[in-house]
């Protein structure tokens, strides 16, 4: 299968250098200064409103720093547009798959298993659901993928595609459980790391084979939507 469409969308020096400064910004630095803002502001802002401006500054940071990578997305979407759907439908398909498959495993080593990025987020909703659903369907996906497939997966698959895969797929789901350590049990923060480890083989699948960063953004919102949906 030619990879032409996925390869042609090569990052700037540009790019990639303000992407990973504003990820391990994000990572290291932006919720304390999100949260201290908010206590020395005196905004009051509840902890699904401060999740928000999380998303909403990730989001605006990935548009800004690969707005040329999107604009492109964007050019290609009519001549892909069925590549793009088909990829789509069948990641998602594949997702749920791995997903029910874990779970079964997941449940007879850990008893009781939850993933503990899902509850969290489920307690968001439980307080603004509108806000939490925007945050989650819409701003989400848009960042995760800029970062994590376009910066990360095709920034680093020229170089090496072995490491762009391990890279982007350790990354991807080490966010998801990092802000958990020392709150849950070893064991079941383990479990939930790898439970997102076929996602981010599947987004970064995605990505590689229709060559739009389009189709794990769909991806992506699709899982996201469909989670926010079972928590009404």
């Amino acid at each position: 299968m030619s990879l032409s469409d996925f390869q042609k969308h090569r990052l700037t020096f540009s790019q990639q250098r303000w992407g990973w400064r504003y990820l391990l910004f994000e990572i290291i630095f932006l919720p304390s200064i999100l949260s201290a803002g908010n206590a020395l502001l005196s905004l009051n802002l509840d902890a699904a409103a401060l999740n928000f401006v999380y998303f909403a500054a990730n989001a605006a940071a990935a548009v800004g720093i690969f707005r040329q990578l999107l604009l492109d997305t964007l050019r290609d979407v009519p001549r892909l547009i069925w590549k793009i759907l088909g990829i789509a439908l069948a990641g998602l398909a594949l997702y749920y798959a791995a997903g029910i498959a874990l779970a079964q495993v997941f449940t007879a080593v850990y008893p009781g298993f939850a993933n503990v990025n899902d509850l969290s987020v489920g307690s968001l909703a439980a307080g603004n659901y509108p806000l939490t659903f925007l945050g989650t369907v819409l701003l989400v996906p848009v960042a995760e993928e800029c970062f994590h497939r376009a910066l990360v997966f095709r920034g680093l698959y020229d170089r090496s595609p072995a490491l762009a895969w391990v890279l982007s797929v350790v990354l991807f789901a080490g966010i998801h459980v990092m802000n958990y350590i020392g709150y849950f049990d070893r064991t079941l923060l383990l479990l939930c790391f790898v439970q997102y480890v076929p996602a981010g083989l599947i987004l970064a699948g995605a990505y590689r084979l229709s060559g739009s960063l389009l189709c794990p953004i769909l991806i992506h919102a699709g899982v996201n939507c469909l989670g926010m949906l079972s928590l009404r």
